[in-house]
């Protein structure tokens, strides 16, 4: 663990400052200092924090809706004063390691494992609607009304939001096209809006980006918007 610091940036090539005789002193006496008192409470907080991430991958199991999961285990790292510290990953390459936390910052990084799993898990199921509407389109020659309709003959189930564990949000448009999608990672219904939370430089191109309002299933442009985006 001493090691890995050095090691990472060794391995990615970047500057290390902490080659002269006084980081050595601090760093030796830091060693010191948590090998025979600092790591027991740090230790402890970190046990705690891998319980709280367990109870989170519980909870999705139980409730069905990852939006409950992550707002209790914030709460619950918010208790054991862990949110408010520094990334593990980040404090390695800025040369900013607290030997009061050094266990504990594992807990921030791997915090975050769930919310990727819950990505993956909303384009899962949105990927299985859009190929079950396919799929009625080409049977019926229009899409359904209501997802319901795709059981059974399409999907076993009507298909949820994993955010909420409510029904995935759908309509048909004017146009004979249709609008699928997830709330999203603010969990917020915002009518499907895949516009920006804030302004992001360069914009993501997927369409199930961390910086959109909702999470909407693309549909193919329109003749209007390929024009309109030549022009631009």
């Amino acid at each position: 663990m001493f090691d890995m610091e050095k090691n990472a940036h060794s391995f990615f090539g970047t500057a290390d400052n902490g080659d002269s005789l006084w980081d050595n002193i601090q760093f030796k006496t830091k060693v010191f200092l948590w090998r025979y008192w600092w790591s027991y409470p740090d230790e402890l907080r970190s046990l705690k924090g891998y319980e709280v991430l367990i109870n989170t991958h519980h909870m999705v199991e139980t409730s069905g809706s990852f939006q409950v999961a992550l707002e209790n285990q914030k709460a619950a790292l918010d208790e054991l004063g862990i949110s408010k510290l520094s990334d593990s990953l980040d404090a390695i390459f800025s040369n900013a390691t607290d030997f009061h936390s050094m266990m504990s910052q594992s807990i921030v990084t791997l915090g975050r494992v769930i919310e990727k799993v819950m990505r993956v898990e909303v384009t899962k199921q949105t990927v299985v609607t859009a190929i079950a509407l396919k799929r009625y389109e080409l049977k019926h020659g229009n899409y359904p009304p209501n997802l319901s309709l795709l059981v059974p003959d399409f999907v076993s189930s009507a298909p949820i939001d994993p955010v909420d564990g409510q029904p995935l949000r759908y309509r048909l448009n004017p146009d004979g096209t249709f609008l699928l999608y997830s709330i999203g990672p603010n969990g917020k219904d915002d009518g499907g809006s895949s516009s920006p939370i804030k302004e992001v430089t360069p914009p993501s191109f997927f369409w199930e980006s961390y910086d959109t309002l909702d999470w909407v299933w693309p549909q193919p442009a329109t003749q209007e918007e390929i024009q309109k985006y030549y022009n631009k």
